[in-house]
C-alpha cells in the first residue's frame, strides 16, 4: 500500500485475491454514489469473527490472540478483496507495519483480518471513515477449482 500511495495519486485502491472476480460495473456504480472526499473501507464486512485456535484449521492464528488479547477480530472486509479511499491508504502508508510494530500496526497471518486491525488503529485518527458492507461487486472463487 505504501508503494501505491507514493507512486501515484488515485481515488480508490482495490486489493483482490488472484482467484477473485471483480464486477467493475457494480463497483464503479457503488463508488460513484459516494462523495469524492469520503474516507472509505468497502468490502464484504465480517463483524464478530472469532479467531481460530484449532491447529487443524487453515485460519489457525494463536499469535493474534497471544499478542492482542483479542479472541474476536475487529470488523474487517473478509476474503476476496476490499477497497479503500486514497485518504485511508495515505493514513496507513504513514504507519510502519512489521511483525514487531506496536499494536495495532503489526503484521499477522490472515491478511484480511490483519487489515481490519490496522483500520481499527486509524479510526480514532480519521473518525469519518465509512465502513461499507457490499458484496455485489466481488465474487470469491467464481469458478470450480482445477486442482
Amino acid at each position: 500500500m505504501a508503494r501505491a500511495y507514493v507512486a501515484d495519486r488515485f481515488r480508490y485502491l482495490l486489493k483482490a485475491d488472484d482467484d477473485s472476480t471483480i464486477c467493475l460495473t457494480n463497483l464503479c456504480t457503488e463508488l460513484g454514489r459516494l462523495p469524492p472526499d469520503r474516507d472509505v473501507y468497502l468490502g464484504k464486512m465480517k463483524p464478530n469473527n472469532r479467531v481460530s485456535l484449532d491447529p487443524t484449521m487453515r485460519q489457525y492464528n494463536p499469535r493474534f490472540v497471544n499478542e492482542t488479547g483479542l479472541s474476536v477480530y475487529p470488523r474487517y472486509a473478509g476474503g476476496a478483496g476490499y477497497v479503500v479511499s486514497y485518504t485511508v491508504a495515505q493514513a496507513l502508508a504513514a504507519k510502519v507495519i512489521t511483525a514487531r510494530s506496536p499494536l495495532p500496526f503489526r503484521h499477522f497471518p490472515r491478511e484480511d483480518a490483519t487489515f481490519g486491525l490496522w483500520m481499527s488503529g486509524i479510526v480514532g485518527e480519521r473518525s469519518g471513515i465509512t465502513s461499507i458492507r457490499d458484496k455485489r461487486w466481488l465474487l470469491d472463487h467464481p469458478l470450480p477449482s482445477r486442482r
